[in-house]
Parts: C-alpha cells; structure tokens; sequence
C-alpha cells in the first residue's frame, strides 16, 4: 500500500516524530532542528543552562505542586523557556508549556510544548496528553504564506511492564493496511477524542471538494485544453506541446 507522502506543514503526524522526554538531558527531535535540545531538567548542565524562578505553588489531590518559571541564559541555543509544574516529594512532571528558542528552529518559526501527566494506579506519572503549536512561513521572500498549525495526541490504555515473547519483533517498523485512509466522517465522529470545530470542519469540506474538482475528468480536460491552445508565435518563441490525461499522451517540441 502506497501513499502520497507526508504533508510537510503538519507536525506529529506518527508517534516516532516526537519523543519530548523531558527527564533525559538531551531531547533529539529532528524535525524540528540539527542538534539535540538541552532539558530544562538536565542533570549535567542545568546550572549554565537555564535559570529557575518558583512562582507559585498549590495544593492538588493532597500534594503541592510547584509552578517554576524556566529561562535560557543565554538568547540563542537548543534551549526551551517556558514553565515546568513539579510535584513535591516525588519530583514528578506534572506538566510543562515551553517554547523552543526560534533562532535553533530549521523549518519551524515558532514551536510551543505542552505535556500533561497523570498517575497509574500504581502510582506511577505517564503521559496523558500532548498539545503542540506552531508556525512556518514558506514561499519566496516577496509572496510568503504563514501556515499556523495545532496538532494533540491522547494516550490512554497504557500497558506497563509487559513482557514479550523471544523473537517477536521483526524488522518492521510500521504497517498501513489497506483502506486506513479511506475512513469517513462517522468513523471520526466515534474515534476522534477531540471534535473538531464548525470552522474546521467547513475547511476540511472544502478542501475535499478542491482535490476531488482537481483530480475530475472535466478539470483535466480544462486543463489539457488551455495547454494545447496554440497562438500564432508560439512554434517559435515557446514551442509546441500536446497533452490528453485521459489517454496518458503528451508531447513536446522545441522552439523553432
């Protein structure tokens, strides 16, 4: 099964694209850089890294929690700034909402984090949700289109401590069976954990009409047409070409 690629202006379209594992010291998120990012939680260089200021604290489910302010020392590097809420005593991750440093972003203008975590019933903090929010801007400097873009993942049924079978897992990475991206809207409608909203959905409508109108007989016919019109200088200034679609046929001669 093939598909047409990935769209590029879309971020966390598989769960291999980001692994924001803020207990490591360096986060590795090629998409979004060349080099690994420095957590503000880093046991090795926190203290030239990042500066810390305590805001608030409160008390949630029986435990306080610390709201921390996070700031980068210095203006440009794989850093983030932001907040981090920690848990006392355990020194779990609640949550975070921090921003990447523009100036690392490659493709990205703006990339903000916002993790969520919840305790197992054995107490352990997994992550249940993920909100990332972001910007590019594309296209030549003298036409630049700005692309804003919100992508959320919800993990739930988590399987802790499991214990495979020898040689179960092959060289496969990832499979798409057949037919996984010719679902309708009420498969959506049951599986999507978060609905979309009445102007979302309007997009989307329209821009299934577009690629439906883009890929007609009739619109490639249009197109065929206004291709082989033919006026009188061009055999000489451009050339001459002819195209039918529907018979797979198109052609092409120089400029005399």
């Amino acid at each position: 099964y093939t598909s047409n690629g990935n769209n590029p202006y879309l971020f966390y379209t598989d769960v291999s694209n980001a692994n924001f594992n803020f207990y490591e010291n360096l986060i590795s998120a090629p998409d979004l850089g060349d080099r690994p990012f420095i957590s503000p939680l880093s046991s090795t260089s926190w203290k030239l890294t990042y500066k810390y200021k305590l805001e608030e604290q409160f008390i949630e489910n029986g435990r306080v929690v610390y709201k921390i302010k996070v700031t980068p020392r210095l203006e440009n590097g794989p850093y983030f700034e932001g907040h981090i809420w920690i848990v006392d005593d355990i020194w779990a991750i609640k949550s975070v909402n921090l921003k990447i440093v523009p100036a690392t972003l490659g493709f990205f203008n703006y990339f903000q984090v916002l993790h969520n975590y919840e305790q197992s019933e054995d107490e352990r903090w997994i992550l249940k949700r993920e909100d990332y929010y972001y910007n590019i801007e594309d296209g030549r400097k003298d036409n630049k289109v700005r692309y804003y873009g919100n992508s959320i993942a919800i993990h739930s049924d988590y399987q802790l401590d499991v214990e495979f079978p020898k040689r179960l897992f092959g060289n496969e990475l990832r499979r798409v069976e057949t037919g996984a991206t010719e679902l309708d809207s009420s498969w959506w409608d049951i599986n999507r954990p978060i609905t979309l909203k009445k102007a979302e959905k309007k997009f989307i409508n329209e821009q299934d009409s577009i690629i439906a109108y883009h890929t007609s007989p009739e619109y490639l016919r249009i197109q065929d047409s206004i291709f082989n019109h033919l006026t009188f200088w061009e055999p000489f200034t451009d050339g001459i070409g002819y195209r039918n679609r529907a018979k797979g046929m198109e052609y092409f001669m120089n400029p005399i």
